[in-house]
C-alpha cells in the first residue's frame, strides 16, 4: 500500500500538481483569468475567455484550442500522458545502436508518415488516460491514485493563485 502511494506521488500527481501550477499561473500572469473566485470559477473562467477566438486575440490559435480544453483535470492528466508517451518515444528510439545513422539512411516520405501516425496516436491515447493510469490498479489502490493526483491538481492551481496574488501585493 505504500509502495502506490509513493508511485503515485512522485510518477504522476507531484508532475500533475506542477503542470496545473504552471498552466494557471500563465492565464493570470497574461491576464486570460482574474483568479478572484474559487478554482471552479478559474477554470470556468479560462474556458469561457478561449472560447470565442474573434474576441481574445492575445492567443494564439493553437494556445486558444488547448486551454479551451485542456484547463481542468482531465485536461492536463492528457497533457501528462501525452508528454509521458513522447518521452518514453523519445528514449526507446534514441536507445537503438547507430539510431541517427538509421534515421538518415532511412529518412523519407515514409518516416514523415509514421511520425504524424505516431504523433496522432499517442494523442489519441493520452486523450483515453485512464486506461493507460489504471491498468493493473485495485479499487483501493485506484482511489489512493485518484486523491492524490486530484488533490495535486487542486494544489497545483491554488499554489498559482496564491503565488499570483502575493506577486501583485509585492508590486502595489
Amino acid at each position: 500500500m505504500t509502495g502506490i502511494f509513493i508511485t503515485s506521488l512522485l510518477i504522476i500527481a507531484l508532475p500533475l500538481g506542477a503542470m496545473s501550477f504552471a498552466i494557471y499561473y500563465y492565464l493570470l500572469t497574461k491576464g486570460h483569468i482574474k483568479g478572484n473566485g474559487n478554482l471552479r470559477d478559474m477554470r470556468d473562467e479560462a474556458r469561457i475567455s478561449t472560447r470565442d477566438g474573434r474576441k481574445d486575440k492575445s492567443m494564439g490559435a493553437l494556445e486558444r484550442r488547448w486551454f479551451r480544453f485542456g484547463t481542468g483535470y482531465y485536461g492536463i492528466m492528457a497533457l501528462l500522458t501525452f508528454i509521458i508517451y513522447e518521452y518514453q518515444d523519445f528514449v526507446a528510439f534514441w536507445s537503438q545502436p547507430n539510431a541517427l545513422a538509421n534515421l538518415i539512411a532511412n529518412f523519407g516520405i515514409g518516416t514523415i508518415v509514421n511520425f504524424i501516425v505516431n504523433q496522432i496516436t499517442n494523442f489519441i491515447t493520452a486523450f483515453l488516460w485512464p486506461r493507460y493510469w489504471f491498468s493493473g490498479l485495485q479499487s483501493t489502490q485506484l482511489i489512493i491514485w485518484f486523491a492524490m493526483t486530484y488533490g495535486c491538481y487542486l494544489a497545483g492551481a491554488y499554489c498559482a493563485k496564491f503565488a499570483f496574488d502575493g506577486r501583485i501585493s509585492s508590486e502595489e
